[in-house]
């Protein structure tokens, strides 16, 4: 009997010590173990310096994404044991370092050399991995995974044409109503939400039963920027113009503006998202403040921001790169082409099967050539060859423009001593509130408070908003609308929605 009743206690006792740990592990918005740790982050200079220092596993590749919103970055660790690897900072601490498994049915061959191309991360819920062929013309599918961040398992994975992704928060229903959304130049859009949907079983086989498909539409050609409006809807903008996705209301879609002078290489449509506030910049030199619909509320152009000399064309050359916690809004500097004009317009065939064979050999102008008419283009050549190493962060509500300089600041920053000087913007991403300067197994992250900021002057009154066009395509034929004239909000359109 009492060797009966001690059995039953220790298994109680079993029990109970395993139930704890799994409450504990599963309650931990994060683990590291340090007999995994591969990763060290340390003061240097005005950053934090983040360094591999795994040298007892053989090290095929690392590669340091760019640090997105709320401080986060991601690293990817492939070994020549064909482990895949990430690590995970925010703020310039290690948070976490996991294995990521290779999931169900995915080859072998795709996954010991997938390169991480892009990564979403909720803090202390999951971290959304997109994988794709190291083989840029290998036609295999690019994988999404979701890592569980408390039992580093896998929670979901998918298979789709995508290159980008971008998280929609649903701030009404908290994470476990979070999607996110995949994208590219592919035409390929699909949205997955974060959480398990009823039916689900965590860690099965892709496709995921969850995801859904939302159509492009034809009017949507070389995607270069999304941005979520909501749990739902979203803007696009493209190298035809800007399109709003409305959910079960369909799509807008409008027309590029008149394009300027200089001339720059596509892509070159950038989305920001500051606060109550949507930015849509079609090209450097000009800024659009647009509503969830797309239609635009101001405009702001190279006049609008005096730079004194001996910068003085920098306002011209100004690209968005994205807005901080503040709301201010950061440029880094695109180089134009200044390329001659073109004996004529660019011609498209387009195929309709609808209008028969004479409609589907008719060349249809989609884009008007970007003209140099006006522009002296000696002086710009000695302009560009001074050097682009300036940054600008403009604050939309009191005016105020700033400038930073690579140049005159960098050293005393206290880079790493085999770091160069960047001509540019480096790796800046305003909402994640600092720079990321890699190389090999090393990366420096910057915070964007620390950089020196000169005041250069303040911006003018926003101008009138343009007026745009409604964007259309002869085929396939997909009903659209758009603006006709402001103000006034365009009526969405009837093309098919998911």
């Amino acid at each position: 009997m009492r060797k009966t009743l001690l059995i039953i206690i220790i298994a109680m006792l079993a029990l109970g010590s395993a139930a704890w740990w799994l409450l504990r592990v599963r309650s931990a918005p994060f683990s590291l173990d340090e007999s995994f740790r591969s990763f060290s982050a340390d003061n240097l200079g005005e950053g934090r310096l983040f360094r591999y220092t795994d040298g007892g596993r053989p090290l095929r590749a690392i590669r340091w994404l760019r640090p997105t919103a709320g401080g986060v970055v991601v690293a990817q660790v492939l070994t020549q044991t064909d482990q895949q690897q990430i690590g995970i900072f925010q703020n310039g601490q290690l948070t976490a370092q996991m294995h990521v498994p290779r999931p169900e049915g995915v080859a072998e061959g795709f996954y010991r050399f997938a390169q991480l191309r892009d990564a979403v991360v909720v803090h202390a819920d999951v971290a959304v991995l997109l994988y794709l062929a190291q083989d840029a013309t290998s036609a295999d599918v690019p994988l999404l995974i979701a890592m569980d961040l408390t039992t580093q398992s896998v929670r979901w994975s998918h298979r789709a044409a995508v290159e980008r992704l971008a998280l929609a928060l649903d701030e009404k229903q908290g994470k476990g109503a979070s999607s996110v959304l995949g994208y590219g130049d592919k035409g390929e859009l699909v949205r997955l939400p974060l959480a398990l949907q009823p039916g689900e079983r965590e860690g099965a086989r892709a496709p995921r039963a969850a995801a859904q498909s939302i159509e492009m539409p034809p009017e949507i050609q070389g995607v270069t920027d999304l941005v979520p409006t909501g749990s739902v809807g979203f803007l696009i903008s493209h190298r035809m113009g800007l399109s709003a996705y409305l959910g079960q209301k369909g799509w807008i879609h409008l027309a590029l503006p008149s394009p300027g002078p200089l001339g720059f290489v596509e892509p070159m449509g950038r989305l920001v998202s500051s606060g109550k506030k949507l930015w849509w910049q079609p090209e450097p030199g000009r800024l659009i403040e647009v509503t969830s619909e797309g239609t635009p509320v101001a405009m702001w152009e190279p006049k609008s921001f005096p730079i004194p000399a001996p910068h003085e064309k920098d306002a011209e050359l100004l690209q968005l790169l994205g807005a901080d916690a503040e709301g201010k809004l950061w440029f880094g500097l695109a180089v134009p082409t200044l390329l001659p004009p073109l004996p004529s317009p660019i011609p498209l065939e387009v195929d309709d099967a609808a209008s028969g064979a004479a409609a589907a050999s008719e060349p249809v102008p989609l884009l008007q050539p970007q003209v140099v008419e006006g522009v002296d283009r000696s002086s710009w050549e000695a302009y560009l060859h001074q050097g682009l190493d300036r940054l600008y962060c403009w604050d939309p509500e009191d005016g105020a423009l700033k400038r930073a300089s690579w140049t005159t600041s960098w050293r005393s920053l206290g880079p790493p001593s085999d770091f160069s000087i960047p001509m540019g913007d480096g790796a800046l991403q305003p909402a994640a509130g600092g720079f990321l300067f890699g190389s090999g197994t090393q990366a420096w992250w910057l915070p964007l408070k620390v950089l020196p900021l000169a005041m250069v002057g303040q911006s003018g009154d926003a101008l009138p908003p343009p007026v745009l066009g409604p964007l259309v395509v002869k085929a396939p034929p997909s009903p659209m609308t758009g603006l006709s004239g402001l103000p006034g909000t365009p009526k969405p359109s009837t093309s098919p929605s998911q």
